[in-house]
């Protein structure tokens, strides 16, 4: 029996990964490494415009800025549709700001350059809403015109991520002082508690299912977090009295302070979730 089901196995080793398959592959690696080494903000960009996860955005460009490459944030007469390569690094795209519609993108690209905001305001029509115009101001399009600083929070609630600078380097005093590193995360034992910083990836909101429990139909979520120089995420679950508290603070993009319990490596339960920003603002006050 066990002979005959290997000589299957054997027969279809011809055609289920053929060597042309392996060609091809081999191929497309060489390629890629190729262009990564020799053209590498070219090979980043077109990374990040093939990208439809955040949270696998938010990796890559950390990867980014680890080559040395600066993440430009939107800029009005600058950006593109997408992400496009600018002489000091890879510069946002305006269709990936929160609430700005293609249509609104094609006018301003129509009708640019701008002066100023007061200018823009002017010339673009309905087609750019109140909205529209709240979410590129927010996102830094216009600060390098009108000579205003950029909110990273502000910033980051439009985009779903930290542009500029990344948000370990904002909150450095704070990663520094109350944070686990990422080896001691990673290697943590079931039943241990962990406290560390990481951004918020993908949430998937869910309500418990288990009709026996107390807390059925109650809601709950599921998140996946990353933290500096992570070269894999943290699942974490928030039961619904947990995710009641921090509801409002579990979003794509936020870089957060958890304290969780660890299930399995690389797989947590979370106690509580605090904004980097808030525990920034509760520290200037001690």
């Amino acid at each position: 029996m066990l002979e005959r089901v290997w000589d299957d196995i054997s027969k279809s080793a011809d055609y289920s990964f053929n060597a042309s398959h392996s060609v091809a592959y081999a191929t497309l690696a060489y390629w890629c490494g190729y262009l990564k080494a020799h053209y590498p903000v070219y090979y980043m960009t077109a990374v990040f415009n093939n990208t439809d996860k955040p949270d696998k955005l938010v990796k890559y460009m950390d990867d980014a800025r680890a080559m040395g490459i600066r993440i430009l944030p939107p800029h009005i007469n600058k950006s593109g549709k997408k992400f496009t390569v600018d002489k000091d690094g890879i510069r946002f795209g305006l269709s990936s700001i929160k609430f700005v519609g293609d249509k609104a993108v094609d006018e301003i690209l129509e009708l640019r350059p701008f002066t100023s905001y007061l200018n823009f305001e002017e010339r673009v029509s309905s087609k750019v809403n109140s909205r529209m115009r709240e979410s590129l101001r927010a996102s830094g399009a216009f600060s390098e015109l009108d000579g205003t600083k950029v909110d990273p929070n502000a910033q980051q609630q439009v985009t779903g991520m930290y542009i500029s600078e990344s948000p370990f380097t904002l909150y450095r005093d704070i990663v520094n002082r109350f944070s686990m590193d990422w080896e001691a995360v990673r290697n943590a034992q079931p039943n241990a508690t962990i406290k560390f910083c990481a951004t918020i990836g993908a949430v998937k909101k869910s309500k418990v299912k288990k009709k026996t429990s107390k807390q059925y139909g109650r809601a709950m979520a599921f998140m996946s977090v990353r933290m500096e120089n992570a070269d894999e995420p943290i699942r974490c679950t928030l039961f619904p009295n947990t995710y009641d508290k921090v509801k409002d603070v579990v979003k794509e993009g936020v870089a957060v302070y958890i304290v969780a319990t660890v299930q399995k490596p690389l797989d947590v339960l979370v106690q509580n979730v605090m904004p980097l920003e808030q525990m920034k603002d509760m520290l200037t006050m001690i």
